[in-house]
């Protein structure tokens, strides 16, 4: 369950149910373990930091593992993540509840035409 920061003002918006995808899973389970018994945060050290000095540190750790950061992270990781989801065959509903956005601006801001999506249109 999370907090809609957008929607803290209608009582039923403000929190949403979203699941914790597999591939996030272990992932916090050992950041929980790490954390000790009767821990509020998984990761304390970001949990007071702003959205721009979250990004400051993903940026940071991007560079130590020499990855060369892309444009609007937090957009395109969204973006991603929503397009995997559809693709997955979770309803558009479904996808836009999560994510916390509607069909229209998923549509036009985060669905994606991918390589692999060319590739099964044309028989590959």
């Amino acid at each position: 369950t999370v907090e809609s920061q957008k929607n803290k003002r209608y009582p039923r918006k403000r929190f949403r149910d979203v699941p914790i995808f597999p591939e996030l899973l272990s992932h916090l389970e050992d950041a929980r373990d790490r954390a000790g018994v009767g821990a509020v945060h998984v990761l304390p050290r970001f949990a007071k930091l702003s959205g721009e000095a979250i990004r400051s540190q993903f940026l940071k750790r991007l560079d130590k593992a020499g990855v060369p950061p892309w444009p609007r992270i937090w957009n395109n990781l969204r973006s991603t993540r929503e397009t995997e989801l559809v693709d997955q065959g979770f309803p558009m509903s479904v996808v836009c509840y999560w994510l916390n956005n509607s069909p229209k601006v998923a549509h036009d801001h985060y669905l994606q035409v991918a390589a692999h999506h060319v590739q099964k249109a044309i028989g590959k």
